[in-house]
């Protein structure tokens, strides 16, 4: 936090990634900060709020927009993202296909243990947890993309995601070298592949223009960014 009544905010970096990572099933709730104020932090995956934090960073400019527009002469207002990049990295999903069964015949059947917890599958699945989290990402996306779309600056968003996953490999906690290789293999293959974007009607990842590709999506990202460095140093 960089106001000065928020500083009990101004945690270590290195206690915050370990709050913000703190998958609950998976690693411990963290509470080891160090702070000589009377304030007392539990806390768990930042995920489980913001599993897509591309709102959150969205929302942060607004507010630094409102309260020092003479930084972001770039911007015309709070919400003018047509001179904004924001690159958006996904972590990954599961193809729609990899939840067979998932019927409204089946589900209508399910208890609450049954929403819980899959174990029919061959693989353990989490359906609520899967569903809940996995569809607040989409509406997110669609939430960013539309906003750039509103502002004709499609271009300016890039969400880097791949729906190719199998459930082994979207375990947080699966690091078998094996896994870990076919994670690789994965994403290499992602970035050498067609660049996809959301289609807010359908909801479904397609190709932007069916040849270019991720690598070459962030090759362009990275280029403007360095000619935007070289013209700030000449001033």
């Amino acid at each position: 936090a960089k106001e000065d009544e928020f500083k009990y905010l101004n945690q270590l970096l290195s206690d915050i990634s370990l709050s913000t990572s703190a998958a609950p099933t998976l690693l411990p709730a963290y509470d080891d900060f160090q702070s000589g104020d009377n304030y007392e932090f539990n806390m768990i995956d930042g995920g489980a709020a913001a599993g897509n934090p591309v709102l959150v960073a969205l929302s942060e400019l607004a507010q630094e927009k409102t309260k020092h527009p003479e930084l972001y002469p770039m911007m015309e207002s709070a919400d003018d993202c047509s001179n904004i990049l924001l690159l958006s990295l996904g972590c990954g999903n599961l193809l729609a296909t990899d939840a067979p069964g998932w019927t409204a015949d089946t589900v209508n059947g399910w208890s609450l243990n049954g929403w819980l917890a899959d174990t029919t599958a061959s693989t353990p699945r989490l359906p609520f947890y899967e569903i809940l989290g996995g569809g607040s990402l989409y509406v997110l996306d669609y939430y960013a993309y539309s906003l750039f779309q509103a502002h004709n600056a499609e271009s300016n968003y890039l969400r880097v995601q791949t729906d190719a996953l199998t459930p082994e490999m979207s375990k947080m906690d699966n690091a078998d070298p094996e896994n870990l290789k076919n994670l690789e293999k994965c994403a290499n293959e992602m970035i050498q592949g067609n660049a996809k974007r959301l289609n807010p009607v359908t909801f479904q990842m397609e190709s932007m223009d069916g040849s270019t590709t991720y690598a070459q999506e962030l090759r362009r990202f990275a280029k403007i960014l360095s000619d935007e460095r070289k013209n700030r140093l000449t001033l």
